[in-house]
């Protein structure tokens, strides 16, 4: 689809809690002021039966679809990667979610740093940013505010709730607890609990993190330790082998403090390096410790599933996928046949694993099409 061919959004905002209507979190703790930025895509039918709300992946943004240079941050950091939207392909006219066809809403996490409040929002009891005071967050919180946008909205049902990876969890998390809300689920590359693998790999990146941002204080330090927590994912959104025999050229990186000397030895070691040091320049390190440290925490109980009997799911499983592995995703299917829930399970054949579900829409594009048409 050609960009230049798409409506042009740009975030709207939402508050969604005040002093007397606070967001409780998880924790036990509240915040009196929640904001949520958020995009639309289509237009809500007369009946109102015709919302898809997306959550996004793990460090995207509300912008699904098209091309927006207007920068809801404040912050700088809606550079030319936010400006084009994360899942153009997917979300559009003629797309797998076709805005011809449906209301369309993103949002940007609670807790994130794409207009949402988060640790760069600043904190009404000091007139300053949050940053480290801003609390933990748990993903039912997330699920939860996006839940009050859509009573803003004056949306009592959506016609699906669509995620994939983090964003999958939490589409399970609100079909679970909103069940009488959602008619369609669509998990793509997801589970219903926080995997070995990511355990530990999330441990990695938070204790990484931590230990950065309590140096003096330092944004410096701080970038300097999400640019080592990406390193550290991003080994398992895309097998290695494939990166290693399709990379061929070095990426043109800046010395760094921590490697100051241009004279890597593999292409591989120069792309991994080169898009952990532009990924600190689009991410807030602050909202990223809370969003992995709310990954590591889910977990949604099996029984709960049984409130989700009038639901239809299409899951998809990626055979490469060394992040959310297939077993995660046989799992549950295993679950949903349990209950008698009526399910079709999709395995998507690709060489390039996790990122499967950001680069080829070919491959989903019918499915959902046929699934979301289905009465």
């Amino acid at each position: 689809m050609n960009l230049s061919t798409k409506e042009l959004q740009r975030s709207k905002f939402c508050q969604v809690a005040t002093p007397e209507n606070p967001l409780w979190l998880a924790n036990g703790e509240k915040l009196d002021f929640v904001t949520l930025a958020y995009k639309t895509y289509g237009k809500l039918n007369k009946e109102r039966n015709n919302t898809i709300l997306i959550f996004h992946v793990l460090t995207s943004s509300q912008n699904l679809s098209g091309y927006d240079d207007y920068d809801p941050t404040g912050h700088n950091l809606w550079n030319h990667e936010c400006q084009e939207g994360w899942w153009n392909d997917f979300v559009g006219n003629n797309c797998a979610f076709d805005t011809d066809d449906y209301f369309i809403i993103c949002a940007n996490y609670l807790g994130g740093c794409y207009g949402s409040t988060g640790p760069l929002s600043i904190n009404p009891d000091t007139n300053h940013p949050y940053l480290d005071k801003f609390p933990f967050i748990a993903h039912t919180d997330v699920v939860d505010s996006q839940v009050r946008l859509l009573d803003y909205l004056n949306i009592n049902e959506v016609y699906a709730v669509v995620g994939a990876s983090l964003g999958g969890m939490l589409a399970h998390d609100f079909a679970v607890r909103y069940s009488q809300r959602v008619k369609k689920v669509i998990s793509l590359s997801a589970s219903i609990k926080t995997n070995e693998s990511q355990i530990v790999n999330n441990l990695e990146q938070i204790l990484t993190l931590k230990s950065h941002l309590s140096i003096n204080n330092s944004d410096e330090y701080a970038k300097r330790g999400l640019m080592l927590a990406i390193l550290i994912a991003l080994k398992h959104y895309c097998p290695l082998r494939y990166l290693a025999k399709t990379i061929k050229n070095k990426s043109d990186i800046c010395p760094d403090f921590l490697y100051p000397q241009e004279n890597f030895k593999y292409p591989i070691e120069s792309f991994l390096f080169y898009n952990s040091q532009q990924f600190t320049k689009r991410f807030c390190p602050h909202s990223y410790l809370r969003i992995i440290s709310l990954f590591q925490g889910v977990e949604i109980e099996k029984e709960a599933f049984e409130r989700c009997q009038t639901q239809e799911w299409l899951v998809f499983s990626v055979n490469s996928d060394t992040c959310f592995f297939p077993e995660d995703q046989l799992m549950l299917r295993d679950i949903l046949n349990k209950y008698h829930i009526s399910n079709k399970f999709v395995t998507i054949s690709s060489e390039i694993g996790h990122d499967s579900f950001l680069k080829e829409s070919l491959l989903y594009h019918d499915y959902i099409k046929d699934f979301l048409e289905e009465i």
